[in-house]
């Protein structure tokens, strides 16, 4: 993963029986089989590296040079307070140093032609690299770096300063010791996986679901799509090093930038036909 894709979190650690209970109790998101197509964007590490974002698992990455116990443990953070605002800083710093890349922009492109009821970007990216692109709405699922949590009572804020700072205290309660990074830890809950769950019991089978730069290691197959969809002509992936390939209907061994420019043509075509 990378920091601009927070993969500092392990499956296992994400979402809980609760918020998909939650989310699947939620209504759909399409109007039916004759509505217009929706696109679906998960988007992982890949998207972000080729503007420069490190990476977190891959050779060389940053859980290869730090203890992503010691900086990303939800259980051991405030023991190590100090070490984690400035892991943090760096990855904000990073993150502020770079540009959105052509693959980024075109994701917004496609959010502002088609709206954001039709283009869902979710994203295990901590960045704002889709924002900064021209992106009017991103789901993160494993949080931000442009926020601070109070885990003492749930108050969650914008950071104007290049740096984390440690000595910051909660503006509502006063906490010093509760406030955190906004990324999400392992063993913490991950709120926004209920757009998540929502996606994969909403999606139709007119709607494509685009997976870019992500090596589903953090977020599995099964949790992107229902078994119906195993397989299905609009399923598809976007990777150097493509992944679980029995799932998609065309995969591209490609960068994000490349690979979701071939795609265009085909996307707009599917995008814009009529369903009477």
């Amino acid at each position: 993963m990378c920091m601009a894709t927070a993969i500092c979190f392990a499956r296992a650690c994400r979402c809980g029986p609760t918020e998909l209970d939650t989310a699947a109790s939620a209504p759909s998101l399409g109007a039916g089989h004759n509505a217009a197509p929706m696109l679906f964007v998960f988007s992982g590490a890949g998207l972000s590296a080729e503007s420069g974002v490190p990476t977190f698992r891959t050779a060389g990455g940053l859980w290869t040079r730090h203890n992503l116990d010691r900086v990303c443990n939800m259980l051991t953070w405030k023991e190590n307070r100090e070490a984690v605002f400035e892991f943090y800083t760096g990855r904000r710093q990073e993150a502020a140093a770079v540009q959105p890349n052509d693959a980024h922009v075109r994701l917004a492109a496609w959010q502002a032609r088609w709206g954001t009821e039709r283009v869902r970007l979710l994203t295990q990216n901590v960045d704002d690299l889709l924002e900064r692109a021209g992106a009017q709405e991103v789901v993160h699922l494993h949080g931000d770096l442009a926020h601070l949590l109070c885990t003492a009572c749930g108050h969650r804020w914008l950071v104007d300063d290049e740096a984390y700072q440690a000595h910051t205290r909660c503006a509502r309660c006063d906490s010093l010791k509760g406030v955190k990074p906004g990324v999400v830890f392992f063993h913490e809950t991950a709120p926004q996986y209920i757009h998540l769950g929502r996606m994969t019991r909403s999606i139709r089978s007119q709607d494509i679901l685009l997976v870019v730069g992500s090596a589903l290691e953090v977020v599995g197959v099964e949790q992107l799509m229902p078994r119906h969809r195993w397989g299905d002509s609009h399923n598809w992936q976007v990777n150097p090093e493509p992944v679980d390939t029995e799932y998609f209907g065309r995969v591209l061994a490609q960068t994000a930038s490349v690979g979701l420019r071939e795609l265009e043509p085909e996307l707009v075509s599917r995008m814009e036909t009529r369903l009477d």
